[in-house]
C-alpha cells in the first residue's frame, strides 16, 4: 500500500515546491504583457548572446557579429530611442541599471557603437566612478578619465581625456581614478560645465551610470541627459527593486524613458524581421550611412 501511495506523494511534493518557487519569485521575466503589468515602458529587448558571454570574447557584438540577434536588438533599441524623441531630438542619454551585473555597460557600449556605425559623432562617458569598466571593454588605459577631468578645475582643454577607439566616429572618456565622493563630484557646477561643453562637440553623448539600487550617483547624473533608461536582466532583476528605482527617478524629475530588458531568451523573429525591412528601406531613402548624416536622420535611426 505504501509503495502505491509513494509516487503520488512525490508528485504532490514536487508540484508544491514548484508552486511555492513560482509564487514567491519576484523577478522580472519578459512577456508581451510585461509593460502593462509594470506600468513602465519597455524600450529595448536584448536577446541572449552566448558568444559574447564567453571569457576572452569581445563584448562589442555589433562590431564583431553584426548579423547576430543581439546586434539586431541593439539597432532596434537605437530605432526606438529615435522614435521616442522624434519631437525633441535626443542629444544625450544615460543608461543605468537597477543593480550591479545586469549588463548596462554591455548595452551602453554596443549602443554607442551602433550610433557610430549609423554616421553619428558619438562620445561615450563612463559616469560609474566607482566600478566603471568601459576601459576594459574598449581596451583603453584608465589614466586621465572622467573623474580626473572633473577634479582638475584648471583643465580648459579636454583633449587628453578623450580617447579614440577602433570604431570610426566613437570616442570614449573612461572612468578615471575612483574618488571618495562620486555623487558630490557629479553634482558639482564643474561637472555641468564640462558636460555642456562636450555636448556641443558631438551629435550624441551617452553616459554609463552607476547602478541606481542604493546609490544616488545616477540620480544626480540624470540632469546631464535628455533621457534615462534602466537595464534589467531577465529573470534576475526583481519587480520591487525596479519599481522602487523608477519611482526614485520620477521623484527626482529625471527624464525616465523606460526599461531595456537584457539577456532575454527569445523575443520572436517577426520583431527583428520588421525592423530589418524598415531600416534597409530608410537607409536607401536617406543615405543613412553617409558620414555626418546621423544627426539629421535621428528620428529614423
Amino acid at each position: 500500500r505504501d509503495l502505491a501511495i509513494a509516487p503520488f506523494v512525490g508528485i504532490f511534493g514536487v508540484t508544491a515546491i514548484a508552486f511555492l518557487i513560482f509564487y514567491f519569485d519576484d523577478s522580472v521575466k519578459y512577456s508581451k504583457n510585461l509593460e502593462k503589468e509594470l506600468n513602465v515602458p519597455i524600450i529595448g529587448k536584448i536577446v541572449r548572446n552566448g558568444a559574447a558571454n564567453k571569457k576572452g570574447e569581445s563584448e562589442l557584438v555589433v562590431v564583431n557579429m553584426p548579423k547576430a540577434g543581439t546586434s539586431e536588438a541593439i539597432r532596434a533599441l537605437r530605432a526606438n530611442l529615435g522614435f521616442s524623441s522624434i519631437d525633441k531630438g535626443l542629444k544625450s542619454l544615460l543608461i543605468s541599471s537597477v543593480n550591479a551585473s545586469e549588463g548596462k555597460s554591455f548595452v551602453r557600449s554596443n549602443l554607442a557603437a551602433a550610433y557610430a556605425q549609423a554616421g553619428f559623432k558619438v562620445l561615450l562617458i563612463d559616469c560609474d566612478l566607482r566600478k566603471g569598466r568601459l576601459h576594459r571593454i574598449f581596451g583603453l588605459k584608465n589614466k586621465d578619465g572622467f573623474s580626473n577631468l572633473l577634479i582638475d578645475s584648471r583643465a580648459k582643454s579636454y583633449k587628453k581625456y578623450i580617447k579614440d577607439t577602433d570604431i570610426e566616429g566613437l570616442d570614449v572618456i573612461t572612468r578615471g581614478v575612483c574618488p571618495p565622493n562620486p555623487s558630490e563630484i557629479l553634482g558639482s557646477n564643474r561637472a555641468e560645465e564640462v558636460v555642456n561643453n562636450l555636448k556641443a562637440k558631438y551629435d550624441i553623448v551617452l553616459f554609463d551610470g552607476a547602478p541606481c539600487g542604493g546609490l544616488s550617483d545616477s540620480i544626480v547624473a540624470s540632469r546631464f541627459a535628455d533621457a534615462v533608461a534602466l537595464v534589467c536582466m531577465d529573470g534576475r532583476t526583481t519587480r520591487s527593486d525596479l519599481l522602487d528605482v523608477s519611482d526614485d527617478l520620477k521623484r527626482a524629475d529625471a527624464p525616465f524613458a523606460g526599461v531595456i530588458m537584457n539577456n532575454i531568451k527569445h523575443v520572436g523573429s517577426n520583431y527583428y524581421n520588421y525592423y530589418n525591412y524598415y531600416e534597409k528601406d530608410n537607409h536607401k531613402k536617406a543615405g543613412f550611412f553617409k558620414r555626418g548624416a546621423g544627426a539629421e536622420a535621428l528620428a529614423a535611426a
